[in-house]
């Protein structure tokens, strides 16, 4: 089922992208930080095997001239090297989307330098602890 939610995660967040004008975007960057090494690596595996599934069936529903160019990073279930990747990626790689990410403290320390340099995080599994500073928690009632 997890599977289901992130091939549709990624139809979503491709399809915001896609909004962008065609003659000014060729190739769609994705950063996508996962933890294939650590105690967590058969999820974050499980996770690419499904976005690899999804783009290999749906990348002919692409606007014509429109690629996607998925970069692929470990944070070794590390939330210092996480961030640092993201880091890498917003200002090095240029990505317009960042994804993946297993472990909730990884997307706690990257949540922030995507809200700043307003680059948009789909979170994949991870979802515990990721509010924004001055944030509430939502009631339920």
């Amino acid at each position: 089922m997890r599977k289901v939610f992130e091939g549709v995660g990624l139809a979503v967040a491709i399809s915001m992208l896609l909004a962008l004008p065609a003659a000014a975007q060729t190739v769609v960057k994705i950063g996508l930080i996962n933890s294939y090494t650590g105690f967590v690596a058969q999820p974050a595996d499980e996770g690419q095997k499904a976005i690899d599934l999804y783009v290999k069936l749906h990348e002919k529903d692409l606007p014509p001239g429109i690629r996607l160019e998925i970069i692929k990073r470990d944070d070794t279930s590390n939330p210092e090297v996480g961030k640092r990747l993201a880091q890498e990626l917003i200002a090095r790689d240029h990505v317009q989307l960042l994804t993946g990410v297993v472990l909730s403290p990884v997307a706690a320390a990257i949540a922030p330098l995507t809200a700043e340099a307003k680059v948009p995080l789909l979170l994949d599994i991870a979802a515990a602890g990721c509010r924004s500073r001055g944030s509430r928690p939502m009631s339920r009632g």
